[in-house]
């Protein structure tokens, strides 16, 4: 349900930007790249204006429901986050006093070992 909503949302959304740069006249936007005073002369008819605006409303209007559906079934989806799937790390100590005795006594066994072979 909710990848159904999310790809009705996508596309209303590229509907909307595209519906709202052919919007634009005066040789700006979409509108434009038919060429000059000629697309302007067909985009400024009383009855294409209309439905392009009447289309923008209802993208729009879809836009907004469609979100609002979108928030209310994520709000219901049960929470998943990493956080409550991984287990918690294990508590590691560290003790500088402890790696540092333990590092001398090791090299004072090597070396004592090499001074023997000798």
């Amino acid at each position: 349900m909710y990848t159904f909503f999310l790809i009705i949302h996508i596309i209303v959304c590229i509907l909307l930007v595209l519906i709202v740069l052919f919007q634009a006249g005066k040789s700006f936007g979409l509108s434009g790249l038919t060429g000059g005073g000629a697309s302007d002369a067909i985009m400024t008819g009383v009855g294409e204006n209309n439905l392009i605006k009447k289309v923008t409303l209802i993208l729009a209007i879809l836009f907004f429901v469609n979100s609002f559906i979108l928030s209310y079934v994520v709000k219901k989806k049960p929470n998943q986050s990493l956080m409550n799937i991984m287990p918690p790390a294990p508590i590691v100590e560290n003790n500088i006093s402890e790696i540092s005795s333990s590092t001398n006594s090791s090299t004072q066994t090597s070396s004592s070992t090499s001074t023997g072979s000798v």
